[in-house]
C-alpha cells in the first residue's frame, strides 16, 4: 500500500490545516462509497497552494502527468470517464472524473482528480456523489478564503483602534480576542444586557442577510432557529448560564435569506461579571450542511444494505479476515440450519466439504494477492443435520481507503435441488442411451430382416458410394449374386448416357445433404439396361452421417405406360391442331360465299326499294331474316375461331403498360356513339388516368362484347352504364344495363360455351361472347362477374391488378 500526502505552504496556520484535512475527510468519504483507487486534489490561493493524493498505488509515477493535464483543463462541469494513463511496468488506469475549481470572488482555483482501474465505469448515484464532493470542497475553500478575509479585518481593525480611547480599545480587543479562541466562522457577540448581537462580515455571507453596523435583535436572530428546534436552543443557552459554564455549543437548523434552512454548528464563550453574572457571549456559526447530508447519505446507505443484508432471498454473510463468521442472514440459517450464535462459533472452513475445500481457498488466496477482485464457484456445505447441501457461492472483499481487505461478503444460492434433478437426468440420459443402442442393434436386425426379403433392391453404402450391403433381390432383378457387388462403386452399372446425372445426384446426398431421388438404366448380368427409380438418404450416427441406403425399384412397366401416354397424348396435341386448322378453315371458306349471299340480298332489297311490285313487303322481310341469320352465321364464325385459335395457343397476347381510361373512350367513340335508337353510354371515371398490364387489342374486345350485350338485352330500356374506378390495389369496371335480366339458376351456366338463357329467345347471339370474355379477361390477370335480377337489369364486372411503377 502506498500513500503520499504533500502540503506545500510555510506557515503554521492552523486554519490551512483544518481546510486541508477537511478536504481529505470528503476525498475519503468519496473513495469509499464509490470503489476509487486514486484521489488527487490541487488548490491554490493567493499565498498558499495545497497538494493531497489518497490511494493504494504509486502517485509518483503519474504525478507528473496530472500536474500537467490540469493545466489545460478549462471547464466548470465535471467530466467522467476522460482518459487511460499507461505506465511502463505498470497497469492501465483511468481518470473517472475530472472536476475544476474555480472562483473569482475567493480568488482561488484548482483540480480534482478521481482514477480507477480499467472498465471501471461511475454509475449516475455515484457521480451525484461525486457532484456533491465537488460543492462540499468548494463550500470550504470559500469559507477558509472567507476565514483569511476575517483574519486581515481583524488585523486592520486593530491598528484602527489604536486611535480610540483606552477603554473603547479594551473592548474592542476583547471582543476579537474571544472571537479568535471560538471559530473562524459566522463571528457574533451578542450582549445580553442589551439583547443585541454584533456578527462579522463572514456571517452575511453565509446566511444572506445585511445590517446595518453589523448589529441585529436578537428576537430576529432566535426566529430565525428552525420552529422543531427552538426550545432544545433556548434550553441549551439557559442551562449553560444558569450553570456557571464558560463555554457553549449546540447544533441546530438556521433559516438563510434564501428561505432554505442550513445546519449549524454553533460555539460560544460566555462572559460574566464580577458577580458571575452572564452579560456576554462571543462566538461563531459553522456551517455544516454538507457535513450532515454526506452523513445522512452514508446512513441511508447503511440502512439499505442492512435491509438487502437481512430481508434478501439469498443466504448471505459477512465474513473476517480468519475465516469466521461475523454476520449471517436468516436465510442463511435456513439453508444451513445452524442459528446465529453457533455460525460465530465457527469458521466456513468447519462446516466446508473436505473435497471442495482446496478449491475455495485457492479462491482466497487470489484475492489476498490482488489476482482477482471476487468469485464464483459450486461447492457443498454440512449441514447442521450432516446432510450435504450444494449451493453456488459468490464472494466479494470489502476494502478500506488503502485497499486492505477488511472482510468478505459471501452470497449463496441452494442448488441442492438442481444437482439432484442433473443427477436423475445423468442416470436417465445414461439409461436413455443404452435402450437406444438395444433398439439400434434390434432395428438394425429388422432392417436386414426386411431388406433380405424385399422384392426392391435394398443396399448400403460407405460415404463414397461403394456398396456396403446389397439385398439378395439383387438376383431377381439383375442376376448378380450379392457379394460380388461388395466394395464396388454403382456407376459401374449405370448406363453412359444416365451416367453424368447420377454421379452429380450422388455427390449431392453426401455434400449437400440432399435426398436422392433419380431414374436411371442399370445393366443386368446379360449385358440388358433395364429402367429401375433409385431414393436414397443419409445414415446417421449421433447426428453425424456415416453411411447412405437406396432403394431401388424396377420401373419398367411403368416406363412403358409413360410412353403410351406420351404417344396417347401426342395424337391429342395432333389431332386438336388438325380441328383448329379445319375450323380457321371452314371459317375462311364460309366467309366468302356468306359475304356473296348477303350482298345479294342487300341488292334484291335496293330492287324492291324501286320497283312498285305488289308483294314487295313480304321480299322485304324475308330478306332481312337472310341478312340477319347470315350475321349470326358470320358472328359464330368468328367466335368459333377465336376460341379455336386460343384453344390451340395460337392467341396473339403482347401486354403493355396501357391507359384504361382511354381504351373504354376509344371502344364507345367507335362503336356506341350512333346507336340505331339513340341511346348512349353513360361513363363515371372515378380516376383520371388508371394503368394496368395487360394486351390492348384484348381489352378493347373484351370491352366490346361486354357493352354489345348491355344494348342487346336492353333495347328501349334506356341508357347503359360504364363506372370505372380503384379498389384497393385493384381496377374495376362496372358495365350496368336495365334490359330483361338473366333467371337466378341460370346465372351459373351463362360463361358455358353455347349456353343462352332462356328469357333470350328472338334476341340474336351464339352463346359464346361470355365464355370469350371471361377467356380474354383471365388471360390478361383478370376476374370477371355477373349479378342480374330477372326484369330489372345486369351488372358484369370487370378486375384487373393495377400497374405499380
Amino acid at each position: 500500500m502506498h500513500q503520499n500526502q504533500k502540503c506545500n505552504f510555510t506557515t503554521e496556520d492552523v486554519d490551512l490545516i483544518h481546510f486541508k484535512s477537511s478536504i481529505e475527510a470528503s476525498l475519503k468519504f468519496i473513495m469509499g462509497q464509490c470503489g476509487i483507487v486514486l484521489a488527487y486534489a490541487s488548490l491554490q490561493f493567493d499565498n498558499h497552494s495545497t497538494q493531497i493524493t489518497l490511494g493504494d498505488f504509486n502517485f509518483d509515477l503519474i504525478s507528473d502527468y496530472l500536474k500537467s493535464h490540469h493545466k489545460t483543463i478549462n471547464k466548470k462541469s465535471i467530466s467522467t470517464n476522460v482518459e487511460s494513463i499507461k505506465i511502463d511496468s505498470f497497469t492501465t488506469v483511468y481518470i473517472l472524473s475530472e472536476i475544476p475549481l474555480h472562483s473569482n470572488d475567493s480568488n482561488y482555483s484548482g483540480i480534482v482528480y478521481f482514477l480507477g482501474y480499467e472498465n471501471q465505469i461511475l454509475t449516475e448515484e455515484k457521480i451525484k456523489l461525486i457532484e456533491f464532493g465537488k460543492l462540499q470542497i468548494e463550500t470550504l475553500a470559500n469559507l477558509f478564503y472567507q476565514n483569511k478575509a476575517l483574519h486581515r479585518i481583524i488585523k486592520s481593525q486593530e491598528e484602527k483602534f489604536d486611535l480610540f480611547s483606552e477603554d473603547t480599545l479594551k473592548i474592542n480587543n476583547e471582543r476579537f480576542i474571544y472571537a479568535s479562541e471560538a471559530t473562524s466562522d459566522a463571528l457574533w457577540d451578542w450582549n445580553i444586557i442589551t439583547n443585541e448581537i454584533f456578527v462579522g462580515e463572514s456571517y452575511s455571507l453565509l446566511f444572506g442577510y445585511q445590517f446595518e453596523n453589523n448589529i441585529l435583535p436578537g428576537p430576529f436572530c432566535e426566529g430565525l432557529v428552525h420552529p422543531d428546534d427552538k426550545q432544545q436552543y433556548e434550553d441549551s443557552i439557559d442551562v449553560a448560564i444558569e450553570n456557571g459554564n464558560s463555554k457553549w455549543a449546540h447544533e441546530y437548523r438556521y433559516l438563510k435569506a434564501c428561505g432554505t434552512y442550513a445546519y449549524v454548528s454553533d460555539k460560544a464563550i460566555i462572559i460574566r461579571d464580577d458577580k458571575g453574572e452572564a452579560i456576554r457571549m462571543i462566538g461563531a456559526m459553522q456551517d455544516i450542511t454538507q457535513e450532515k447530508l454526506l452523513k445522512d447519505e452514508l446512513l441511508q446507505s447503511e440502512e439499505r444494505f442492512k435491509g438487502a443484508f437481512n430481508h434478501s432471498s439469498l443466504g448471505m454473510a459477512l465474513v473476517n479476515y480468519e475465516n469466521k463468521w461475523i454476520e449471517v442472514n436468516d436465510r442463511m440459517c435456513e439453508i444451513l440450519g445452524y442459528t446465529r450464535e453457533e455460525f460465530k462459533q465457527l469458521t466456513f472452513i468447519d462446516i466446508t466439504y473436505k473435497e471442495d475445500l482446496a478449491a475455495d481457498l485457492a479462491f482466497k488466496n487470489q484475492m489476498l494477492n490482488g489476482e482477482i477482485p471476487s468469485f464464483n464457484m459450486e461447492k457443498r456445505y454440512i449441514h447442521k443435520n450432516k446432510s450435504l447441501v450444494w449451493v453456488h457461492l459468490s464472494v466479494s472483499a470489502v476494502k478500506n481507503s488503502l485497499g486492505e481487505i477488511q472482510h468478505y461478503v459471501a452470497q449463496i444460492i441452494d442448488i441442492s435441488e438442481r444437482k439432484r434433478m442433473e443427477e436423475e437426468n445423468r442416470l436417465l440420459i445414461e439409461e436413455k442411451n443404452r435402450n437406444k443402442a438395444l433398439q439400434l442393434i434390434e432395428a438394425k436386425n429388422w432392417y436386414r430382416l426386411l431388406a433380405d426379403n424385399t422384392i426392391d433392391l435394398v443396399c448400403l453404402h460407405n460415404l463414397d458410394a461403394t456398396f456396403k450391403y446389397v439385398s439378395p433381390s439383387i438376383q431377381t432383378l439383375l442376376g448378380y449374386d450379392p457379394e460380388e457387388l461388395i466394395g464396388k462403386f454403382p456407376e459401374n452399372y449405370v448406363h453412359p448416357e444416365d451416367l453424368k446425372k447420377f454421379k452429380k445426384r450422388i455427390g449431392s446426398i453426401v455434400k449437400d445433404k440432399e435426398l436422392f431421388s433419380e431414374q436411371v438404366r442399370l445393366r443386368n448380368s446379360k449385358g440388358e439396361y433395364i429402367w429401375f427409380e433409385t431414393n436414397a438418404s443419409l445414415v446417421y450416427e449421433n447426428k453425424i452421417p456415416v453411411s447412405f441406403q437406396s432403394s431401388t425399384r424396377d420401373i419398367t412397366q411403368r416406363k412403358k405406360a409413360e410412353q403410351i401416354i406420351e404417344d396417347t397424348l401426342l395424337q391429342e396435341r395432333q389431332l386438336n391442331e388438325l380441328r383448329t386448322n379445319l375450323v380457321s378453315t371452314i371459317s375462311h371458306e364460309f366467309r366468302t360465299p356468306m359475304t356473296t349471299i348477303r350482298t345479294s340480298a342487300e341488292l334484291i332489297t335496293m330492287y324492291l326499294q324501286n320497283s312498285k311490285f305488289n308483294e314487295a313487303p313480304q321480299i322485304e322481310k324475308r330478306v332481312k331474316t337472310i341478312t340477319a341469320e347470315i350475321d349470326r352465321i358470320v358472328e359464330l364464325m368468328d367466335a368459333v375461331l377465336t376460341i379455336s385459335k386460343d384453344d390451340a395457343g395460337k392467341t396473339s397476347y403482347n401486354p403493355i403498360v396501357c391507359n384504361l381510361n382511354e381504351i373504354c373512350k376509344e371502344v364507345i367513340e367507335t362503336s356506341f356513339n350512333n346507336q340505331k335508337d339513340n341511346r348512349n353510354v353513360d361513363v363515371l371515371f372515378k380516376s383520371n388516368k388508371v394503368e394496368i398490364f395487360a394486351d390492348i387489342n384484348l381489352i378493347k374486345y373484351t370491352l366490346f362484347n361486354v357493352l354489345s350485350n348491355a344494348f342487346k338485352y336492353s333495347e328501349g330500356c334506356g341508357n347503359v352504364q360504364l363506372n370505372l374506378f380503384i379498389v384497393d390495389n385493384f381496377v374495376q369496371i362496372d358495365v350496368i344495363d336495365n334490359g330483361i335480366g338473366i333467371p337466378k339458376e341460370e346465372q351459373s351456366k351463362l360463361f358455358n360455351t353455347f349456353y343462352r338463357a332462356s328469357n333470350s329467345n328472338g334476341i340474336q347471339g351464339t352463346g359464346l361472347g361470355l365464355y370469350i370474355i371471361k377467356m380474354f379477361t383471365k388471360k390478361n390477370s383478370g376476374r370477371v362477374y355477373l349479378e342480374s335480377e330477372l326484369g330489372k337489369g345486369t351488372k358484369v364486372t370487370l378486375r384487373f391488378p393495377l400497374y405499380k411503377n
